[in-house]
């Protein structure tokens, strides 16, 4: 498996800190695709080459990768809200269409007790309890905890130091913002935003944004998940 080069897309300060990752893991070299034009990307040591331009509907760069020894790929863009998580999603899926398989990666410094899909990334400091389980291309970011027998689904992102107590249920393309704390057994529909420092003690619907301490209601999303659901 570490014979094959991994692709990682997206070349900004995720991605970055994704290769650190993969680094540690032992896969000293691979492949950057910038999901930005407007960034040069950030550059990298050793063996990553920053591979050109990603796009939402360019399966080519992909393949033509694949060609030169990629096997692996992981999604190395973050979110700010729950757009940002389908746009991750959109990715994962084009990724998935040109062959690659998913890798998953961690820091060497994350607690993982227990389950993380392909394709997910646990950021150092943070901590996967045991009965947990993260879904396939989700973020648990630095320092965030997911206690016992949490479940976050697909392409959604926990932000810096959030905190998921026990039996707590987040659907897909979810973002739970930096320092946001979630009751024990609360509810989180796909879609919804969380936002930074946000205290939920209820369910949150789907597609919701909410904020502030207790957490309430500032928005309700309105593109169609079905479409990033695919």
């Amino acid at each position: 498996m570490k014979g094959e080069k991994v692709v990682v897309l997206g070349a900004g300060g995720h991605a970055r800190v994704v290769v650190m990752a993969l680094n540690a893991l032992g896969y000293k070299s691979g492949f950057l695709l910038d999901d930005d034009a407007r960034e040069k990307g950030i550059p990298f040591v050793g063996g990553w080459i920053n591979a050109g331009l990603i796009t939402q509907f360019n399966l080519s760069a992909l393949a033509g990768l694949a060609k030169k020894g990629a096997g692996y790929f992981i999604v190395g863009i973050g979110s700010v809200d729950a757009t940002g998580c389908a746009l991750r999603n959109q990715f994962y899926r084009m990724a998935l269409a040109a062959g690659l398989k998913p890798i998953t990666a961690f820091s060497p410094t994350a607690v993982i007790l227990g389950h993380v899909g392909e394709g997910g990334f646990v950021g150092p400091g943070a901590i996967v309890m045991p009965g947990a389980i993260i879904g396939s291309n989700s973020i648990i970011n630095t320092g965030a905890i997911v206690e016992h027998d949490a479940v976050v689904g697909w392409s959604s992102h926990l932000g810096s130091g959030a905190i998921l107590c026990g039996g707590v249920q987040v659907g897909s393309l979810v973002h739970v913002g930096a320092g946001a704390v979630v009751k024990q057994g609360v509810t989180i529909g796909d879609g919804a935003t969380i936002g930074m420092g946000a205290v939920v003690l209820d369910d949150v619907p789907v597609g919701a944004t909410v904020v502030g301490n207790p957490a309430r209601a500032l928005a309700r999303a309105r593109g169609d998940l079905d479409e990033a659901k695919g």
